[in-house]
């Protein structure tokens, strides 16, 4: 969101596609105007007949994205810093 702010005398359509997000998506986040929070997570093992899967971000807003790999993770966490 701070690139976004940083950059608001561009058009929001080039903003959001510089960042890989939706037009509308970056806009409702705008208007939210909160800068997201990270908070400390604890990573548990799930039990040993669970299939491996990609990692998942939840938002504190509830959005969730799954099955990423780390390196996905970390390029979608610095976007949304």
């Amino acid at each position: 969101m701070a690139v976004a702010q940083e950059r608001n005398e561009e058009p929001l359509v080039r903003v959001a596609a510089d960042l890989g997000v939706g037009a509308v998506s970056l806009q409702r986040w705008l208007e939210q105007g909160e800068l997201a929070v990270f908070r400390p997570v604890e990573i548990e093992s799930g039990p040993a007949e669970t299939p491996a899967r990609g990692l998942a971000l939840i938002t504190p807003r509830g959005y969730r994205v799954e099955d990423l790999e780390a390196g996905e993770l970390l390029s979608l966490l610095r976007v949304l810093e």
